[in-house]
């Protein structure tokens, strides 16, 4: 039996995996898996905004997205723009946990070193 698998330069795959799944909050299941959170950790959000306001903005940027009108808010940091910028991603890929295969490394994904595949291709 003839084994392999087929691998992309990781920025490549970094670049991807944002365009696809993040970018402009083009996803809604990426959006409230990681987007939220990611905006939440990694942009400057304005000083004196309450943790109540935080949640009733991120819950209208959410029911935007899950309706796909990307119509920004005033004011509302989850819409302008919508979903994490690709510096922001970045900045989370780095600092979490490798919790997804779009990001993950290839050894944690086919681990090449116990599989002996017969072809790498690229």
């Amino acid at each position: 039996m003839l084994t392999f698998t087929v691998v992309r330069h990781p920025l490549d795959r970094v670049l991807s995996t944002y365009r696809d799944k993040l970018e402009l909050a083009k996803n809604p299941y990426f959006y409230t898996q990681y987007g939220q959170k990611i905006i939440s950790n990694y942009r400057k959000l304005p000083p004196n905004m309450t943790q109540k306001q935080l949640r009733m903005y991120m819950q209208a940027a959410s029911r935007l997205v899950a309706s796909k009108r990307y119509t920004p808010i005033v004011g509302n940091p989850f819409t302008n723009p919508f979903g994490p910028t690709f510096s922001e991603f970045i900045s989370y890929i780095i600092k979490a946990a490798p919790d997804n295969e779009h990001w993950r490394t290839y050894y944690m994904n086919c681990n090449p070193c116990k599989i002996h595949y017969d072809f790498i291709l690229r």
